[in-house]
């Protein structure tokens, strides 16, 4: 675990503290309470004219607090996953959603998520690799743009076989543009 604990991520809060927020989430007599935690890394490059203009990095992290009692809900956010800030966000979501009733603290249980992606994707690769990728990238959009410059462009939305479709035209509906009335 971190030394600072606002630089914990989500795999350093262990389940036990988590049953201690969400016993403070239903400490108002919330019905139904869950934790979500957010871990995302993200990365950006911009190559123009063969050169990498900007190049970005950030992360998301934080914990996410909902708490259900009868038809009202309170939910509370914090990016920072120190106990203190953990704590007021399980507190202020049971504050908003209180309510007379109260229950015992629940246990927790971590739930496998499927992936949603593969288990390779470009947030592996390193930055050199990733300026490899857009590079090719950019010249494969080249070659493209090459070869589609002899071709007539497409029609625009709104043309069809070189007639300028009218506003209840029945040709709009297979093209996607729903008729407008009154016209």
């Amino acid at each position: 675990m971190p030394e600072d604990d606002r630089a914990r991520t989500p795999a350093d809060v262990p389940v036990p503290e988590m049953e201690r927020h969400l016993s403070l989430a239903l400490g108002r007599g919330g019905t139904f309470a869950d934790l979500y935690f957010e871990h995302e890394t993200t990365s950006s490059l911009l190559l123009e004219e063969g050169i990498i203009r900007t190049a970005s990095a950030g992360v998301t992290c934080g914990l996410g607090v909902r708490v259900v009692s009868g038809e009202r809900t309170g939910y509370a956010y914090t990016d920072d996953l120190s106990w203190p800030a953990m704590a007021r966000a399980a507190e202020t979501a049971a504050h908003i959603a209180s309510d007379s009733k109260t229950l015992p603290p629940q246990s927790v249980s971590p739930a496998p998520l499927d992936r949603r992606y593969g288990e390779t994707s470009v947030g592996v690769l390193s930055l050199a690799e990733r300026i490899a990728f857009v590079e090719r990238a950019a010249r494969a959009a080249r070659v493209r743009a090459r070869h589609d410059r002899g071709r007539p462009p497409a029609p625009p939305l709104g043309v069809a076989g070189g007639r300028r479709l009218g506003p209840n035209d029945p040709l709009k509906k297979w093209l996607g543009q729903a008729p407008r009335r009154g016209h």
